[in-house]
């Protein structure tokens, strides 16, 4: 039986024509499978199946046993029109299927969603980069602290993200350039891949309605460059203006009792416009542009005065 040895080799060859990340990327290429592997354990080995409470989750929880119950889209008695249906009604048919109290098998699936968000994740960064550097991103964002903390949560997260990468990975295998296009019968199935994916992202998101319109920018662009995708823009883009019109009816936000972000910010724009851009300019726009910019795109802030 060959041992397989997970060990760094020193790198005595380094230098000009062979940089530290080339040697660094051929290692972790060579052994993605044992790497993939170990993943996967220090993920099996963090997974309780027991549910980790918070305020999003325990909203989520309260609409879902009332979608259950037959009693609608209510939490304490009021109509929530700023949540998102998706995961309250994913987590009604868990309670309908397994009783009102038990919660491990929508954990066990939020965590396969995860599992396979990785997978797509792989896949969509395979049409842009090798594979060294694709296993190596792929790998990151599985071990990192974002990602592995949304894995056991009863959150929007992790779905949505399956939603959006595997959106995006069939977007990118039905339209990107190569040498040989797919298959029709990858075709199909990239096409039924892309459908779901912005279902799912559209019922957890509504603001997937931006990725939409960005597939749809690049499609067009695309064509133009690359007249031989008519027959997919065409199949393409109505399918993408359905979704766009269906994420609109069915926001849930565009009802009820509670008012949207959108709503209140339009309503104050009418009725208090100077007020309004004063708190705009001196609040808003320097928490967006400080300290939270670097914690979206780093996942953590590089401390006082560098942030920004």
């Amino acid at each position: 039986m060959t041992r397989v040895s997970l060990s760094m080799p020193p790198l005595t060859d380094v230098g000009p024509d062979r940089p530290a990340a080339a040697a660094v990327l051929q290692w972790i290429d060579r052994h993605r499978a044992a790497l993939f592997a170990l993943l996967a354990v220090l993920w099996l080995l963090a997974f309780s199946g027991r549910w980790r409470l918070g305020n999003d989750s325990t909203l989520y929880v309260s609409l879902a046993r009332n979608l259950a119950a037959g009693r609608g889209y209510h939490a304490a008695g009021w109509p929530r029109g700023n949540s998102h249906i998706g995961l309250p009604l994913m987590l009604s048919w868990n309670f309908r299927a397994f009783g009102a109290a038990t919660l491990w098998p929508m954990l066990t699936a939020i965590f396969i969603m995860g599992a396979a968000a990785i997978v797509f994740t792989y896949r969509l960064l395979r049409f842009a980069v090798p594979r060294p550097q694709a296993v190596a991103a792929t790998l990151l964002t599985g071990i990192s602290f974002t990602f592995t903390e949304y894995l056991y949560e009863l959150l929007n997260e992790i779905p949505s993200f399956l939603g959006m990468v595997a959106a995006l990975a069939a977007f990118e295998a039905l339209t990107a350039q190569r040498d040989s296009g797919p298959t029709r019968r990858a075709r199909t199935a990239w096409a039924l891949v892309l459908i779901a994916g912005l279902a799912l992202a559209a019922s957890l998101r509504p603001a997937t309605w931006a990725l939409m319109l960005a597939m749809a920018a690049v499609l067009v662009w695309r064509t133009l460059r690359q007249p031989q995708l008519r027959r997919t823009a065409l199949l393409l883009l109505p399918l993408i203006g359905v979704a766009l019109l269906a994420t609109w009816l069915f926001d849930p936000r565009h009802g009820g009792m509670a008012e949207s972000h959108q709503e209140m910010l339009r309503r104050l724009l009418i009725e208090k416009p100077g007020q309004t851009l004063h708190t705009l300019w001196t609040t808003t726009l320097p928490q967006v542009f400080g300290p939270m910019t670097t914690r979206t795109v780093f996942t953590s802030g590089f401390g006082p005065g560098l942030s920004t």
